[in-house]
């Protein structure tokens, strides 16, 4: 357990050493028990605050998504800015949010793009770039399979 919460081989490698020393200078069952229960407690400790740091990684991707979604924003820049392998973000955020990066995103993309319909005299090509949509089409293909609608319908339907 401890080598998933803790990516470093060298930190590994020094506790079990540790544990090692520790433990071979025991003379009763009973203070192996005693260690054994402290070793264990922190462990729990530790497990603990992996998952604290986890909900703040989640925390600190989310403020990221909603201060760039209108920039290109791929998994390995989020990855990058919350420090953490792709692989074990993608895990995270599915495991923490119920849904992936890429479809968090995309609905928090189509929702600041109906706003956007609702309020601004803007062409639907200009939206769609300012929400992160560099594909005019593909941006009119996601908003109509999230809505129902085209771009240009929402508007209407808004007016």
């Amino acid at each position: 357990i401890y080598s998933h919460i803790n990516k470093n081989d060298e930190d590994i490698l020094d506790k079990k050493r540790e544990f090692y020393e520790q433990i071979k200078y025991f003379e009763t069952a009973n203070e192996l028990k005693d260690w054994f229960i402290k070793s264990f407690n922190h462990l729990i400790d530790l497990i603990q605050s992996a998952y604290d740091k986890d909900k703040n990684v989640i925390a600190k991707a989310l403020d990221f998504i909603y201060l760039n979604y209108n920039k290109n924003i791929s998994l390995q820049t989020i990855s990058d800015h919350v420090h953490l392998s792709k692989n074990y973000f993608v895990n995270l955020f599915k495991r923490e949010m119920g849904e992936t990066f890429v479809e968090h995103l995309t609905k928090f993309r189509i929702e600041k793009a109906k706003q956007m319909l609702k309020d601004n005299n803007l062409r639907n090509c200009e939206i769609a770039n300012l929400v992160g949509f560099k594909d005019e089409r593909y941006f009119y293909k996601v908003f109509k399979k999230m809505t129902g609608v085209t771009p240009t319908q929402y508007k209407e339907s808004n007016i």
